[in-house]
């Protein structure tokens, strides 16, 4: 199955929860402050990453976009439903 992440960037505050939670696929901008997703799509409010997960990979994600304080990782599934938040 597919998932899609992104990181809504206004919401964002740098808590950094993703990156410690996932490095390979969170990435962190310290000009910015602000956590991205690796190959994300360039968007300048919103970045996303594809990817193809099992299902308990699916529920890793899930729980990291709760960690986040700010609920800025969206989780859509692959008709672009979202899961989270």
């Amino acid at each position: 199955m597919k998932i899609k992440l992104k990181i809504v960037k206004n919401l964002c505050i740098g808590a950094q929860n993703c990156v410690v939670e996932d490095a390979e696929h969170f990435g962190f901008d310290d000009y910015e402050g602000k956590a991205f997703v690796r190959k994300d799509s360039n968007s300048e409010e919103v970045r996303e990453l594809e990817l193809e997960v099992t299902p308990k990979q699916k529920e890793k994600y899930l729980e990291i976009a709760r960690l986040c304080p700010t609920q800025a990782i969206v989780v859509l599934d692959d008709k672009n439903k979202q899961l989270f938040p």
